[in-house]
């Protein structure tokens, strides 16, 4: 998952339809193709999911 370099696109990289759901702790909570609307309806129920989540607070 990562974005290739390409001097030749407008943007200048490349990037496929792969969209990735990470949370707050930065674990990876879902993939989506992101040309597949129920996929992307499903993301964003996710994300609504997501954001009720509570991140416990941990001291070193």
């Amino acid at each position: 998952m990562n974005a290739l370099e390409d001097d030749g696109s407008a943007e200048g990289f490349l990037h496929s339809e792969l969209l990735v759901l990470i949370d707050k702790l930065g674990r990876i909570r879902g993939t989506y193709d992101g040309t597949s609307k129920a996929e992307v309806d499903k993301l964003i129920k996710d994300i609504e999911l997501l954001k009720t989540e509570i991140i416990p607070i941990i001291h070193p």
